[in-house]
C-alpha cells in the first residue's frame, strides 16, 4: 500500500479483536535513501544514468518507491539512449508523470484526492481543506476553519478524518500533507494546470520552480515544528529503558533524566544545535534534527561529532529520510546515536505510554 489509510490497515491487522489479527505480517517499507533510489532506477531501466540523476530523482520523489518506479518507467519511454539520461530528463519525466492524465502518479493522486474521499461524509469540505493546505501549509485548526468558513469543533473532526487516512499529519498544532507530491498535485489541479506529453521545457520550467519552492518551505516548516516536539520528548526522558535499535544501537538503552533542555548557540555563533540536554550529574547530549528529503551522510555526522566534542556531549542525529550506508558505518565506529523518523515516532509513543 503506497499511502492512503495505512494507519487504518495497521489497526485492522494488529487489533486483537479484528478478524484479520495475526493473518498478515506488517512490513514497513521506508522511503528510499539516494543510493537505493539510484539502484531502483538502474533496475527499472537496465542502465546507469548520468551522475546526479538518481539524487535529483530522489529529491523530486522524496524517496517514495512508487514514485521512483513510475518516473523511471517514464524515463525509459522518453529517452532512447538510456545511458545518456540526465537530471534534466528526470525533472521532465516527473512533471509528465504528475501532470498528464495518463501518468501513474497523476492517477494515483487523483484516486487519493477524489475517488477515495467520494463516499466520505463531508466530501466537499474534505476537499476544501486539502485545497487550503495545498495553497498554504502549516495552518492551525483555527486558520483552517477560517479558510473553509466552518466552526473549529467541526473542522477538527474533518481534519481528524484526513489524518486517519494518512493524507494529513499534525505537527505542533499545525497541519501538513504527509506526501508533498500529493500536495503539489492538488495545488496544480486547483489552479487548472495540466500538461500533455508534448509540453516544451518552457512550459515545464515554471511548474518545476513551484515544486522546488514547495519542498523548501515544507522542510523548513516541518523542521521547526519537529524541533519543538523533539525538545519536549527529551524533557520526558526519566530513566526509562527502551529499544536501543531506535538509536542505532543494540540491546536496551536507559534514557537519561535531563533537567535542562534547550536550543544552543555559542556566543561566537560557531556551534549551534537544535537541542543541548543535560542531567543533574553533568551528562550531556547534543541533538540535531535533519528534516529534509535526503538521507544524512557521513559529512553531517562528522560535523555533529565535532560539535559534541566541543560541548563534551553525546551526539544524537535524527533524520527524516534515513542515513546513507557510509553514515551508518561512521555512527557505529564513533558511537553516534542515529534515529530515523520511524524510530523517533516509536520513542515518542513509548514516552507517552509511560506518562499515562
Amino acid at each position: 500500500m503506497a499511502a492512503s489509510a495505512i494507519s487504518a490497515m495497521q489497526h485492522m491487522i494488529q487489533d486483537g479483536q479484528s478478524p484479520l489479527f495475526l493473518q498478515f505480517e506488517s512490513v514497513e517499507v521506508a522511503r528510499f535513501p539516494p543510493d537505493a533510489t539510484l539502484a531502483l532506477v538502474e533496475r527499472v531501466l537496465g542502465a546507469t544514468p548520468a551522475a546526479g540523476t538518481g539524487r535529483r530523482l530522489h529529491e523530486l520523489t522524496g524517496g517514495h518507491p512508487f514514485y521512483i518506479h513510475a518516473v523511471a518507467s517514464r524515463l525509459g519511454d522518453l529517452i532512447p539512449a538510456l545511458g545518456a539520461l540526465t537530471a534534466a530528463d528526470a525533472e521532465r519525466a516527473f512533471l509528465l508523470e504528475a501532470l498528464t492524465r495518463d501518468g501513474r502518479i497523476y492517477n494515483y493522486c487523483r484516486y487519493l484526492y477524489d475517488i477515495s474521499l467520494s463516499r466520505a461524509r463531508g466530501y466537499g469540505i474534505l476537499k476544501a481543506i486539502l485545497q487550503a493546505l495545498a495553497a498554504e501549509e502549516g495552518l492551525t485548526l483555527s486558520e483552517v476553519a477560517r479558510r473553509i468558513r466552518k466552526g473549529a469543533p467541526g473542522t477538527r473532526g474533518y481534519l481528524r478524518a484526513l489524518q486517519e487516512v494518512d493524507l494529513l499529519i499534525e505537527e505542533g498544532g499545525e497541519y501538513f500533507y504527509r506526501d508533498p507530491v500529493l500536495r503539489y498535485w492538488v495545488a496544480a489541479m486547483a489552479r487548472g494546470i495540466e500538461v500533455d506529453l508534448r509540453a516544451s521545457r518552457a512550459v515545464l520550467t515554471p511548474l518545476l520552480a513551484d515544486l522546488e519552492a514547495q519542498h523548501a518551505r515544507l522542510s523548513s516548516e516541518l523542521g521547526r515544528a519537529r524541533e519543538s516536539q523533539l525538545r519536549e520528548a527529551l524533557r520526558a526522558f526519566a530513566g526509562q529503558e527502551v529499544d536501543g535499535a531506535w538509536f542505532g544501537s543494540s540491546g536496551r538503552l536507559a534514557l537519561p533524566a535531563f533537567i535542562q533542555v534547550a536550543p544552543y548557540r555559542s556566543a561566537d555563533g560557531q556551534v549551534e544545535v537544535d537541542a543541548l540536554a543535560e542531567t543533574a550529574s553533568g551528562e550531556r547530549w547534543v541533538v540535531e534534527l535533519k528534516w529534509q528529503n535526503k538521507a544524512v551522510g557521513e559529512k553531517e555526522l562528522t560535523a555533529l561529532t565535532a560539535k559534541a566534542q566541543a560541548l563534551h556531549a553525546r551526539p544524537w542525529c535524527i533524520s527524516r529520510s534515513g542515513f546513507t550506508p557510509a553514515a551508518r558505518a561512521y555512527a557505529s565506529e564513533y558511537n553516534v546515536f542515529i534515529s530515523t523518523r520511524a524510530d523517533l515516532e516509536r520513542l515518542e509513543k513509548a514516552l507517552k505510554a509511560t506518562r499515562g
